[in-house]
């Protein structure tokens, strides 16, 4: 299939992402019993700062390789010819790398959504927690009044032993 030099290059980027970040992925699943173990006497910050950095080390070195190195290096190097055929496999690589920022773009499109529902059902928390202060302050004068109470008729106020 014959495409435009740009096409080319979108076609060139999305599929050598697709194929940078399978392979990433393959050695972060592979390495994952031995991080865990690795994180696992950390403190809960700091392990779930390195985890989550494990976690998106190849969408990140995907990312890095072709912007910095296959996009330069294309521009640079690559004739504008016309001419030039992008196999199915290309192509096809290319849909994969599509895929995977497609669902990248999804699911954090799903967590913005439930941190916004998230957010907004906190939002009427304080209300709860200013019927709770009330009682608390009800409480709090109650067991004034029965410490007074207690000061001025020491007999008035048993006292149950647990």
């Amino acid at each position: 299939m014959i495409l435009t030099y740009f096409l080319r290059l979108l076609a060139l980027s999305l599929a050598s992402f697709f194929l940078v970040h399978l392979v990433l992925s393959l050695i972060v699943s592979l390495a994952a019993a031995q991080v865990v173990q690795v994180v696992d006497g950390m403190r809960p910050r700091m392990a779930a700062n390195w985890l989550l950095a494990v976690r998106v080390f190849p969408a990140a070195a995907a990312m890095v390789a072709v912007a910095g190195l296959l996009i330069p290096s294309y521009l640079r190097f690559e004739p504008d010819a016309e001419l030039e055929r992008v196999g199915w496999a290309a192509l096809g690589a290319a849909l994969l790398g599509i895929s995977i920022l497609a669902n990248s773009i999804a699911r954090a499109s799903g967590a913005i959504i439930r941190s916004w529902l998230y957010a907004r059902h906190s939002e009427r928390i304080p209300n709860l927690s200013k019927k709770a202060a009330v009682s608390l302050r009800s409480f709090a004068a109650l067991i004034q009044d029965l410490s007074d109470v207690a000061a001025k008729r020491p007999g008035l106020v048993a006292q149950q032993e647990i």
